[in-house]
């Protein structure tokens, strides 16, 4: 129990200073400059103690001043977010360090090697810092190797050049090594990234979906079951065989009624079911909206007679589109139902149809109730809703307008509610004119 505390607690320590701007990779190197911080100060205390035993104070005072002038600073820089400082400051401080104790070791007459360490510091050096500081650091640590080891080795001309010709090799092989080790590494990192993002969105999405086909199955089954059970008490053999000829025709024109709002629901829970599955494919071709505008007028004949509301046609007699003509029928039928189904008894809706700033522009002008902003955010984002009782207390599925919007965007349209002046609402539809 208390080895995993403590793994926690180095855990936190690692990720010092971590925040959500950080990608992967500066995650990465984040945790690698805290882990070797910490080394750095285990060794200093450790040299701080030998040094203490052998009476070498001028190398405790070394070990001592680069904990505070090098070591606490990054582990602080990195707690304030400042990230390329802190590399800076480690790097530069490590290799001042461990010149200084070169030298220092050296003017003792007691050489330890220390300066090999400047090649570990090379190494991460390469892989921390980019751009013009890694060559002024890598550069400069090679140097700093060279000259130590010309007044530490105590090598002749000859053996000096030697020495040189293969730190110059050795350098060389680290940086090579190191660089495509380091543009592997951020590949394989940034792929990471990506995979992880496109893994939340996917996620998301799916959770969407789930909470959708929750809703839409919760709609089904209250606002379809309603309007199935009307029809079957319609269509009682009791009750129709009760009434005269003339309430007959009045009854078979509300069963009409009920049956193409039943229909128009079902068709709109198939195409977005289809949709949802993916198979909702975009096929353009060049037809006269207007002439479609009139059948969709013409399909919904029995239920404005039945609320006696009064559907004109205005603005262009012919208007050519490239548009999904399914895709426009849908769109129509939907926001053709939805202005009859909360315009009351004696209204008015208008279909407008124009040229406007290089866009075909149709309005579907209602007089009824008005759309509140919740709904416009909702029916504009595309989320499925709880469907409103029209004046008749006619039902829909909750998905028609909400579809209508992500059919519009797949038609590279916009879809835009107005409230009306006069009362009621404005759903207004612009295609580009292509």
């Amino acid at each position: 129990m208390a080895r995993k505390g403590f793994n926690i607690k180095l855990k936190d320590f690692y990720s010092l200073g971590c925040s959500d701007s950080l990608n992967i990779y500066e995650v990465c190197k984040l945790g690698i400059i805290n882990r070797l911080t910490l080394i750095c100060i285990l060794l200093a205390l450790i040299l701080i103690t030998v040094n203490l035993s052998i009476g070498n104070y001028q190398g405790i005072l070394i070990d001592i001043l680069e904990i505070l002038t090098v070591l606490i600073p990054v582990l602080t820089l990195n707690y304030f977010h400042k990230y390329r400082a802190a590399e800076y400051v480690f790097l530069w401080g490590i290799h001042l360090a461990v010149v200084a104790g070169a030298i220092h070791a050296a003017f003792e007459n007691r050489p330890n090697e220390i300066e090999l360490l400047l090649i570990p510091s090379a190494i991460a050096v390469v892989i921390l810092i980019d751009g013009l500081g890694q060559w002024l650091l890598f550069i400069s640590n090679l140097i700093a190797f060279l000259i130590l080891k010309y007044f530490i080795a105590g090598l002749d001309n000859l053996g000096y050049i030697k020495l040189v010709a293969i730190v110059a090799v050795a350098y060389t092989g680290i940086y090579y090594f190191v660089i495509q080790f380091k543009t592997q590494l951020i590949r394989a990192l940034h792929k990471t990234e990506r995979l992880n993002e496109e893994l939340v969105e996917k996620e998301k999405a799916l959770t969407e979906s789930n909470l959708s086909k929750d809703k839409l199955f919760s709609i089904v089954a209250h606002d379809l079951r309603s309007p199935l059970g009307l029809i079957q008490s319609l269509l009682d053999p009791s009750l129709i065989n009760s009434l005269d000829r003339q309430k007959f025709m009045d009854y078979q024109a509300t069963i009409r009624s009920r049956f193409k709002v039943l229909q128009e629901n079902m068709n709109n829970l198939l195409a977005w079911a289809q949709s949802q599955l993916g198979n909702s494919k975009r096929i353009v071709s060049h037809f006269d909206l207007v002439t479609e505008v009139v059948k969709i007028i013409d399909l919904f004949e029995d239920m404005t007679a039945s609320k006696q509301i009064k559907m004109i046609r205005i603005g262009k007699e012919e208007q050519m589109v490239n548009l999904d003509k399914n895709h426009l029928n849908i769109i129509l039928r939907n926001l053709v139902h939805n202005a009859i189904k909360f315009t009351p008894e004696n209204g008015a809706i208008d279909i407008n149809i124009e040229e406007h700033a290089g866009a075909t522009l149709i309005q579907i002008i209602d007089s009824g109730k008005g759309v509140n902003d919740e709904m416009k955010i909702k029916i504009l984002n595309s989320k499925l809703m709880e469907s409103g009782i029209g004046t008749q207390g006619e039902r829909g599925s909750g998905v028609g307008l909400s579809f209508c919007q992500e059919l519009i965007k797949k038609n590279k349209g916009e879809l835009r509610i107005i409230d009306n002046s006069s009362g009621g609402a404005i759903f207004e539809v612009r295609f580009p004119t292509i």
